[in-house]
């Protein structure tokens, strides 16, 4: 992965996580189950059908798990950065307006769904909870939301 220079306003790390692999292992298994079927078929006479079938599966589940893998979250003192690949999205604590939090029933850290951080500039970011160490960093997370106005739904 390459490394993100790091910025002093966002002061000093915190904690790193990475995607949690359930739905990459779950695509990753339903492929090798189309590519094992399309060679069977491929085997068994439709050589054009059967490879066609193992061909589109290996070319939409390898890239789906390269880039899930690459998926890093840095949580620092000031504000979060997440990067995807290449891409690096930043927001300071200090800059954001609003927040919008999905809860599964009640209001709790360990019943957050997803947190949707506004600024004043710039995009919002969507932070769903697929991270590693979810239940951490979602106390990590619960001053910040609890301070921060929450938008209507």
């Amino acid at each position: 992965m390459p490394s993100v220079p790091a910025d002093p306003r966002f002061g000093a790390l915190i904690s790193e996580h990475r995607r949690s692999y359930t739905y990459p292992v779950l695509v990753g298994f339903g492929a090798l189950l189309l590519i094992a079927g399309g060679i069977y078929v491929a085997v068994q006479g439709d050589f054009g059908g059967g490879f066609l079938v193992a061909g589109i599966a290996a070319a939409v589940a390898i890239p789906y798990i390269f880039a899930q893998s690459r998926r890093r979250l840095f949580l620092h003192e000031h504000g979060l950065r997440l990067v995807r690949g290449g891409k690096v999205q930043s927001i300071l604590w200090r800059d954001i307006v609003k927040t919008n939090t999905t809860f599964s029933y009640h209001p709790h850290p360990d019943t957050i769904i997803d947190i949707t951080f506004k600024q004043a500039l710039g995009p919002r970011l969507v932070l769903r909870m697929n991270w590693s160490g979810r239940e951490e960093l979602a106390r990590q997370l619960w001053p910040l939301i609890q301070t921060q106005p929450q938008e209507k739904a």
